[in-house]
C-alpha cells in the first residue's frame, strides 16, 4: 500500500517503512507524527483519490532526525560587465521513516501487540545416513545404456584443379 501525503509544502510518495527527506518541521527527533493530508490512498486492488484529501486516512511516521543537506552553490555572471557574484547556502531537512498507513475505516494496530508466531518445521527424526540408505536400497542395481547409433564420417570437400 502507498499513499501521497502533502507536508509542509511537498508532496511525497510513501509506503510502510519507507525513509523520506522533509523540509524542516518543528518536532522533536525520536517523537512519533501523523500526517493527515492524504491525497492519494492506493493498494493492489483500487485507488482512492482525494477531493482535495482522503477522510479519514493518515501516514503515521517517526521523525529520525534533523540535518543539513550538502551546500548548493549560487553563481551568478553577466559577461563583459566584470559582475560575478557566489553564494551559496545548506538547506535544512527532516528525515522521517513512515511506520504505517491507515486507510479509511480502518482500525489503528496497536503497539502493544504480540508478535506474529510463525510455524516451526517439523524436526527430522531419522538421522540422514539412514535416510540416504533408504534410497540407495531403492535404487535398480543395474542400468541398461542403449548404444548410439555410429555417426558417418564427414567427408572433406573437394578441391578444384585452380585452386590447388
Amino acid at each position: 500500500m502507498h499513499a501521497i501525503v502533502r507536508v509542509a509544502g511537498v508532496q511525497a510518495r510513501v509506503e510502510a517503512g519507507d525513509t523520506i527527506r522533509l523540509p524542516k518541521l518543528d518536532v522533536e527527533a525520536g517523537t512519533s507524527t501523523t500526517f493527515e493530508d492524504v491525497l492519494l490512498l492506493s493498494d493492489d486492488e483500487s485507488v482512492t483519490v482525494g477531493t482535495p484529501t482522503v477522510e479519514g486516512a493518515s501516514v503515521e511516521a517517526e521523525i529520525v532526525r534533523h540535518a543539513r543537506a550538502e551546500k548548493i552553490i549560487v553563481f551568478k555572471k553577466k559577461r563583459r560587465k566584470r559582475y560575478r557574484r557566489t553564494n551559496g547556502h545548506r538547506q535544512d531537512f527532516t528525515e522521517v521513516k513512515v511506520t504505517d498507513i491507515v486507510a479509511p475505516g480502518a482500525k489503528k494496530a496497536s503497539k502493544r501487540s504480540a508478535p506474529k508466531k510463525t510455524e516451526e518445521p517439523e524436526a527430522v527424526t531419522e538421522p540422514v545416513e539412514e535416510q540416504v540408505a533408504e534410497v540407495v536400497e531403492e535404487a535398480p542395481a543395474t542400468v541398461e545404456v542403449a548404444e548410439a547409433p555410429a555417426a558417418e564420417p564427414i567427408a572433406e570437400p573437394e578441391q578444384n584443379e585452380s585452386e590447388a
